[in-house]
């Protein structure tokens, strides 16, 4: 998977943004399948990139304020009552 992950984002050398290239939602954040189940590409950067896996009703929030960004020093995570509230 990493690979493959990785060729779906280029990064903009003016933001720092990692913008996804590859499926993406309505929304704007990107969509990549592991072992069959589709998934947001952000999240899955945060948990390969920093090892650290999302608990029960928290969420990341972009920082850059784009979706389709998946450089994780552009994330951090949220409450998922505080993060959505915020939107």
């Amino acid at each position: 998977m990493p690979k493959k992950f990785d060729d779906n984002w280029k990064r903009n050398s003016v933001t720092g943004c990692h913008n996804w290239k590859g499926r993406m939602t309505a929304t704007g954040h990107g969509r990549f399948e592991v072992e069959g189940v589709w998934q947001f590409s952000h999240v899955i950067a945060w948990e390969r990139n920093l090892g650290v896996l999302l608990k029960e009703r928290q969420g990341i929030e972009h920082t850059c304020e784009n979706p389709a960004c998946v450089n994780t020093d552009h994330m951090i995570i949220r409450d998922l009552v505080v993060h959505t509230d915020s939107a």
